[in-house]
């Protein structure tokens, strides 16, 4: 089929189905690419249209026409953007098989569990030391909406050990539609160690470690407070960030305003 009109010459093919069209031609722009180049443009271009009737039965259609090379060049700027992070990123659908994954997800399996994971394969399959079961109830409450987090340490194919951060998504569509799981994944290890390093010194250390914030408005807020409190004070370091004034209370009145001020 061929359309005529004052910029473009369009050469397509198309299929009818169910009052809906939809196909593929060469658009031509008789302007070229910067409006003054003397040769057109060709490109590709994909289309949908709705064919239906008013109450007067007039007859109507609306039409979608996409450039697919731009399209190709934004899902081509989008791979680049996945593919060069420091997360894995993994797409399920709803009965939790793989749809897509990021290479950061491939390197992962591959370097740490020597196993390689494959579009169309359960994720479950993959489940690493939370098991599958517990995996598959996690993701059954994602695809009702919840969003879940979790922390896992697991062993590597190296006889070292890894520290990951998961976060499950509920996957939606322009409606809103639930349509699967998005998961990512960061390495924590290095954050782990060192948290692990801090709480070693913490619990040997014969006093405390805090950390408080003073707000404008002359209130304050412990922040950290670690398990010395217990030696130093005779305080559990939970109860004391949940009412500071338990700590408060132990100093003399001019040594806290010392302490307060620094």
């Amino acid at each position: 089929m061929e359309h005529n009109d004052a910029n473009h010459k369009l050469q397509s093919s198309e299929s009818t189905n169910s009052g809906r069209k939809s196909g593929s031609f060469t658009g031509i722009h008789k302007k070229g690419v910067t409006g003054n180049c003397p040769i057109p443009r060709q490109f590709p271009v994909e289309y949908s249209t709705i064919l239906y009737k008013s109450s007067a039965n007039e007859e109507f259609a609306f039409t979608i026409m996409q450039d697919l090379d731009k399209y190709q060049q934004s899902e081509n700027e989008m791979s680049l953007l996945i593919n060069n992070t420091d997360e894995a990123f993994v797409l399920l659908d709803m009965d939790f098989r793989i749809v897509s994954f990021n290479n950061q997800t491939k390197n992962w399996y591959s370097k740490y569990k020597g196993q390689e994971i494959k579009k169309g394969e359960s994720i479950l399959n993959y489940a690493l030391l939370e098991g599958s079961s517990n995996l598959q109830a996690t993701l059954e409450r994602v695809i009702n909406g919840e969003v879940e987090q979790r922390e896992i340490t697991i062993p590597t194919i190296d006889n070292k050990v890894k520290s990951f951060k998961f976060k499950y998504s509920p996957a939606r569509d322009s409606d809103e539609e639930i349509i699967g799981v998005f998961l990512t994944a960061i390495d924590i290890t290095d954050k782990k160690f060192a948290e692990d390093r801090l709480n070693i010194i913490n619990n040997n250390l014969p006093g405390a470690i805090f950390q408080y914030q003073l707000h404008e408005d002359g209130t304050d807020q412990i922040l950290y407070l670690s398990s010395g409190s217990k030696w130093l004070w005779g305080l559990d370091a939970p109860d004391a960030i949940e009412n500071n004034q338990l700590i408060w209370g132990l100093f003399l009145p001019e040594d806290l305003l010392a302490v307060r001020a620094l």
